[in-house]
């Protein structure tokens, strides 16, 4: 696994040299869209043949950051990120508004498809698009919804069966730190669960306060594509078994945060 100094719009671009170099224009999808400035870098950097952008934006409670009738001491109240969402998370209005911001951004784009849907329900959404192409797996699947621990689970467990041999999963805020705590973020976590349970494991991971991490299919010739290339490239980067990933955590500098894998 390569820990990477280096910003979410370079990782797209190193992705987009391995699918150009295997002669894939791919298929992508992102989970979690919120008002599509993710996505409209995903559109630019990566030039797939077809993006489809999913989220249900629905407006949300306390459960969409934890499971009990009342706030725990350790977990911020979900409506503290209300400026970040542009209103008030427990009003339907809000989530309209971000719906249509992302509408506006996308609005010429005739390979790019919304749908405003649950992150499962979706994918029979998707299956039957790509069926109409003939087409049976996506190539890169962003993965950025609900944050909780068993939501991540749900959707890399269900997600990864229809990605192609050399497919790709990202996720961002894959890390431990203080302010994630308070978000309880449960990214890491399912991560690393969910490469106990598949053949996926993690190549890349940015060193930044909201790590990005990319996993791809052991032995799959994009993994080795992507070590090569970051190989030839300049961008700083430390080696380190993915085992390892379990210990990561977020340590706060006077100058910036750092990734560190001290036990």
């Amino acid at each position: 696994m390569k820990v990477c100094i280096c910003e979410r719009t370079t990782i797209y671009q190193l992705i987009h040299i391995c699918f150009e170099q295997l002669n894939i224009k791919p298929y992508v999808a992102e989970v979690g869209v919120l008002r599509g400035e993710n996505a409209s870098k995903l559109l630019y950097e990566l030039k797939p043949s077809f993006m489809w952008l999913i989220d249900k934006w629905e407006k949300m409670n306390s459960n969409n950051l934890h499971p009990f009738s009342d706030y725990p001491f350790y977990i911020q109240n979900i409506e503290v990120y209300k400026e970040y969402f542009g209103g008030p998370l427990n009003e339907q209005e809000t989530f309209d508004n971000l719906l249509n911001e992302t509408k506006q951004k996308f609005i010429e784009f005739q390979n790019v498809k919304i749908i405003r849907e649950d992150s499962i329900k979706s994918i029979d959404i998707l299956k039957n698009d790509l069926q109409k192409i003939n087409k049976k797996y996506l190539d890169f699947v962003y993965i950025d919804a609900n944050h909780q621990y068993d939501y991540v689970l749900r959707d890399l467990m269900y997600w990864h069966k229809i990605l192609s041999d050399n497919g790709l999963i990202q996720l961002n805020d894959c890390c431990f730190s203080d302010a994630g705590a308070k978000q309880n973020l449960g990214v890491l976590y399912a991560v690393t669960e969910f490469t106990k349970r598949t053949d996926f494991f993690p190549v890349i991971l940015t060193n930044t306060d909201w790590s990005d991490i990319v996993l791809a299919k052991r032995n799959s010739i994009i993994s080795q594509k992507i070590h090569d290339i970051i190989n030839m490239s300049n961008i700083p980067y430390v080696e380190v078994p993915h085992q390892l990933l379990p210990s990561m955590k977020i340590v706060n500098g006077s100058q910036r945060s750092n990734i560190s894998f001290l036990l």
